[in-house]
């Protein structure tokens, strides 16, 4: 898991110094996050993914399982030999937004995940504590340029709304 970690945080400040356009670099920064989930469920590091692997990867992601969630995943199982390979990964993750989501379920957990101190914003304190339990290392000076991002209103702190805004624009929802 930290080799896909480090190879992620190579790959993320690679793609900063990119010359391609906003929005594909944003679809290619999507694509990078979804192959760091993959390979961190990746347990036996086969380059496939079983059932419970796929839905470990869901549950990274924040997804809500359902019944209908729960058909296709085992559809596209069924019809990938009982295994994923990313491409595979890749199009249950694009799919999945036909099937079920329930998109502020969603985000609204993944707020509360990282709002460490339960003060209805994400400061940076709360994205250190959260990037310390995920093992990622960020400086604080990246920590900072990532509230910038999403802050809107200039208080130094992203507040629900923010969130689910920058959250909708990164593809994965």
């Amino acid at each position: 898991m930290s080799s896909a970690l480090q190879e992620w945080k190579k790959g993320s400040q690679q793609s900063d110094l990119s010359n391609h356009a906003g929005e594909s670099r944003l679809l290619e920064r999507s694509r990078k996050d979804l192959k760091l989930v993959f390979k961190c469920v990746d347990s036996d590091n086969k380059g496939f993914l079983s059932e419970n692997e796929v839905q470990s990867a869901l549950r990274l992601l924040g997804f809500v399982f359902n019944s209908e969630g729960k058909e296709y995943i085992k559809k596209l199982l069924d019809s990938n030999k009982g295994n994923l390979n990313f491409k595979a990964f890749q199009q249950l993750i694009t799919g999945w937004h036909s099937v079920t989501r329930d998109f502020y379920s969603e985000l609204k957990k993944g707020f509360s995940i990282i709002d460490f101190d339960k003060d209805g914003k994400i400061t940076a304190a709360d994205l250190r504590e959260a990037s310390k339990l995920a093992g990622i290392q960020f400086s604080n000076k990246q920590l900072e340029e990532m509230l910038q991002v999403a802050d809107k209103d200039g208080d130094q702190a992203v507040d629900m709304m923010e969130f689910i805004e920058i959250m909708l624009k990164t593809n994965l929802f």
